[in-house]
């Protein structure tokens, strides 16, 4: 089986000024096809790095990364990856369809039939009455939504998730983090997420990766096996605690990781 990330040793060292500063070390894991896996550690551990490393922003300085069995700039080249960014960035001159569509522009496949395509995205994710709206006529969470569409239009393989939800109050978190699964599952794509959220971490995923503050490695692989569909209902259970405190001790939070939180 091809994995659709496998990551073997990778490390990625930046130079600041005269020093060398490593962001992440020897970093190995793999995402098999169908899975969604979280990242999650202390800020500034490079959990976003290495998601950059993947969509091949950044370049590994050592170690191997593959994309579906390709490199990271073959995969992106090949129009496989999308990607959530914290703040959604759409261009304000341009209607919800309009932003949904401008990577369809960029490939130069932008036709009547994949406008359609755009348009049943948006059906997807609950703003089929909002095509027109523009950006600031929106909330927050439905920007996100618009934000998911665009990176799901060109039917990408891998779905990366740069802390999505990470400026909505914890009530639309939620209901986002619902909304995610049933996108995710209808898109039938593979999803990575960094995230600060406990909670959020353990709702979405079939497994989390615990990293460690920087030089950001592996510490823990935890395989989350709570059923699906997830019910808003699970954030009670005792299965769900359990697990949430199995990955807050791998995160070692009594030493201090404030800006991973319960999310509760």
């Amino acid at each position: 089986m091809v994995h659709v990330i496998h990551a073997d040793a990778v490390t990625k060292t930046f130079n600041v000024g005269k020093q060398a500063l490593t962001a992440v070390d020897d970093v190995t894991f793999a995402v098999e096809p169908g899975e969604f896996v979280s990242i999650i550690g202390p800020s500034g551990c490079g959990k976003s790095t290495m998601l950059k490393l993947i969509a091949d922003i950044y370049q590994p300085t050592s170690g191997q990364l593959s994309v579906n069995g390709r490199s990271p700039r073959e995969a992106r080249l090949g129009r496989e990856l999308g990607m959530v960014f914290q703040d959604p960035a759409l261009f304000p001159w341009r209607n919800v369809l309009d932003n949904v569509s401008l990577p369809l522009e960029i490939a130069g496949r932008l036709n009547e039939e994949s406008r359609r395509q755009s348009v049943e995205l948006l059906h997807l994710v609950g703003l089929g009455d909002f095509l027109e709206a523009s950006p600031d006529q929106l909330s927050g969470g439905m920007r996100q939504r618009v934000a998911i569409a665009r990176a799901l239009v060109l039917e990408p393989r891998l779905f990366l998730l740069d802390e999505p939800f990470g400026a909505l109050d914890e009530i639309t978190r939620k209901r986002m983090n619902l909304e995610l699964l049933r996108i995710w599952t209808q898109a039938h794509t593979s999803a990575l997420l960094i995230t600060h959220s406990l909670s959020e971490a353990v709702f979405l995923s079939d497994r989390v990766l615990v990293m460690s503050p920087r030089p950001g490695t592996i510490t823990d692989d935890v395989r989350i096996d709570l059923p699906r569909p997830r019910q808003i209902e699970m954030y009670r259970e005792q299965r769900f605690f359990a697990l949430e405190t199995r990955i807050s001790d791998a995160l070692h939070l009594t030493a201090g990781s404030p800006e991973v939180t319960y999310g509760r």
